[in-house]
């Protein structure tokens, strides 16, 4: 086996950007192809597989793939569907295609040109009236490479299998991920029942998502739902609706995250009312204590021991919330304790303790404050400290 490592996607060309540095061109025609994709999507903790980091057998079929240069293998094995309606299963044939390759090569080959990109409306050598511009699937971005499943038994001939096949994508060597979308290339009229099915680690049927037909030369962008705890991924192209052996096209730009890592561990408010000065001081304080919080005309600390007098929310909340910002120091968050953090991190920012419900209602207030309780009290998050 060997790794075989086409335009380069490194997190480089992203910094490079940012801080001004030109990035070589392999790396930089890579951002901008994820860019042109569907980069805005991508959260922390998701990656993205574009098909330009692969690892192929010493017959040049694709073995594994990876989302960038060094992370996990993603095990791959396409299945050519037979006249009979069955699986080859005696060969592995995934392959990768060069959909941006020169198209005037192929004007004679309608079985190419419908999963080159973009569509010749976009100035590519796509062919087919389901990328054309106007259409809802209309194919406008270079994908450049992709998977398809091999028509011949040699991976130099890359050509799509006109009876289609499934590919199986096996995320186990990261345990289980979450997700998120895949791109599919060419799926026409007669091949209605294309689907994606997304198993467990334990083989358990998750979900099963229908492909859209988008007819010749249409791209879709196929929402997984962001399904949880998958370890394998089937796409299955084709069969028509009445199982006629067909299913041409290619697939790229696989969307999954994984689950955050937990780490550290969370303490109550009363405890960070303790140590914020003298000697069992909190490192985490770093002299917060003495900070204005926000709009109260109050301190960090001030406030932490204000008690709510009438039930005023305000206290309730920002009592949580001065915990859960110095927990979050040196402990892991989740993505609900961040989004009731940052809800209110908003609130603060123009509420004060004397008009407490001008920004938000109470409710929102004591439903923000009881995600972040339940955070620095250890149901939720790492869990408290022993």
């Amino acid at each position: 086996m060997r790794t075989r490592l086409f335009k380069t996607c490194t997190a480089a060309a992203c910094i490079a950007l940012l801080y001004g540095c030109t990035p070589d061109n392999e790396e930089m025609a890579d951002f901008e192809k994820i860019n042109r994709a569907q980069a805005a999507i991508l959260e922390p903790g998701c990656e993205m597989v574009t098909f330009d980091h692969v690892v192929t057998g010493t017959n040049g079929f694709v073995t594994a793939v990876m989302s960038s240069p060094g992370s996990e293998q993603i095990m791959v094995h396409a299945y050519q569907r037979t006249a009979s309606g069955s699986y080859r299963t005696n060969l592995n044939v995934a392959n990768i295609f060069d959909s941006s390759q020169d198209w005037s090569q192929h004007l004679h080959d309608m079985q190419v040109v419908d999963i080159l990109t973009p569509h010749q409306d976009f100035g590519g050598g796509g062919v087919g009236a389901g990328g054309a511009r106007g259409s809802a699937y209309a194919n406008d971005s270079d994908l450049g490479d992709m998977m398809i499943i091999n028509r011949f038994d040699e991976a130099n001939k890359p050509y799509d299998n006109n009876s289609g096949g499934m590919i199986s994508f096996d995320f186990s060597s990261m345990g289980t991920v979450t997700m998120s979308s895949i791109t599919v290339l060419d799926v026409d009229s007669y091949e209605g029942a294309s689907k994606i099915e997304l198993f467990g680690a334990n083989g358990n049927l998750l979900s099963v998502v229908p492909v859209q037909i988008s007819e010749s030369n249409g791209k879709q962008i196929v929402d997984l739902g962001n399904t949880a705890g998958v370890a394998r991924m089937v796409v299955h192209l084709g069969p028509d609706v009445t199982g006629a052996s067909t299913g041409s096209g290619a697939v790229d730009n696989i969307v999954f995250c994984r689950p955050p890592q937990e780490y550290g561990c969370t303490y109550t408010q009363g405890y960070w009312k303790n140590h914020a000065t003298g000697k069992k001081a909190d490192a985490a304080w770093n002299g917060m204590h003495d900070d204005q919080f926000y709009q109260s005309g109050s301190t960090y600390l001030q406030v932490l021991n204000t008690a709510p007098k009438g039930g005023n929310a305000y206290y309730i909340l920002a009592h949580q919330f001065i915990a859960a910002k110095l927990n979050m120091v040196n402990a892991s968050s989740t993505p609900e304790v961040t989004a009731a953090f940052n809800s209110a991190e908003a609130y603060f920012s123009t509420a004060t303790p004397a008009n407490p419900y001008g920004a938000a209602s109470r409710a929102d207030l004591i439903r923000w404050a009881g995600i972040l309780a339940d955070y620095n009290e250890g149901r939720v998050g790492p869990g408290h400290c022993d």
